[in-house]
């Protein structure tokens, strides 16, 4: 299936750059020729409101759903990365397994109009701070259901707070791994030393960037946390590919170090 790339600038200037603490394998990866497939990874920052806001809730359900954006081509660099936009298509999961979970939202979605699906994401309870390796069986298990460049995003909400990871596979290695991230920032206009305000709320990244923590954004303002209700892919023959159309309270400032790989 060929893959349609929209040709905008890399915008790296106007964005968060996060990094998986204790991960380094993301490094490794990188050094496969082309990337071994895969794109830097931007995520709007509504999207991390919703996805705070989701966890916020589930209390001990869990919950697999769609993430939605677009394939880009920096035209001045020829970078390729990953946009995503919105979320969609929540499942709670009963007894089943996460993976089994997913395949039931995709051929759910099969007479819907063709919709941007890039990834998909896992959300379950746990009381402690993302494990390391944790969701890199389920990333593992997904792998007939993904292209390389195709984000599996594991998150926990428990007593001690949210935590998530983006993986994606490395098929040399034939392992999932943390991937570093973009949070995109939507649009506020800043001082040039002033701090970036960041959703981003998981233990497990750190930035050199200097943030501050943003609010959820108010329901039905500009800009709040929302969930797209949106088409979806059909089958492919072989396996599922998600690629059809072209995309078209704060706290004190501080400083998140960048931490060391390994």
């Amino acid at each position: 299936m060929i893959e349609r790339v929209a040709r905008r600038p890399l915008p790296v200037s106007h964005s968060i750059h996060w990094m998986p603490v204790r991960e380094s394998h993301h490094v490794v990866a990188s050094l496969q020729p082309g990337n071994g497939g895969r794109r830097q990874l931007f995520v709007h920052q509504h999207v991390l409101a919703t996805l705070r806001e989701v966890t916020s809730r589930i209390r001990d359900r869990r919950i697999v759903g769609l993430l939605r954006g677009g394939l880009c081509e920096c035209p001045a660099t020829a970078v390729s990365y990953l946009t995503i936009d919105s979320v969609s298509d929540h499942s709670e999961l009963r007894d089943q397994a996460p993976v089994a979970a997913f395949r039931d939202v995709l051929e759910s979605t099969v007479s819907q109009p063709t919709r941007r699906i890039v990834g998909w994401f896992y959300v379950t309870h746990m009381d402690e701070t993302l494990p390391r390796g944790f969701g890199e069986d389920v990333a593992a298990s997904a792998v007939q259901l993904l292209q390389r460049w195709q984000p599996t995003l594991v998150m926990t909400s428990g007593s001690r707070g949210a935590d998530g990871a983006f993986l994606l596979w490395d098929g040399v290695e034939s392992r999932a791994f943390r991937s570093p991230f973009y949070e995109l920032l939507d649009g506020r206009a800043m001082g040039p030393n002033a701090p970036k305000p960041t959703q981003m709320i998981w233990p497990s990244y750190a930035t050199g960037d200097l943030v501050a923590p943003a609010p959820l954004p108010s329901p039905g303002r500009p800009g709040a946390a929302r969930p797209d209700v949106g088409q979806a892919p059909g089958q492919s023959p072989s396996r599922w590919t998600f690629w059809r159309t072209r995309p078209r309270g704060s706290r004190p400032h501080r400083r998140v170090e960048q931490p060391r790989n390994g």
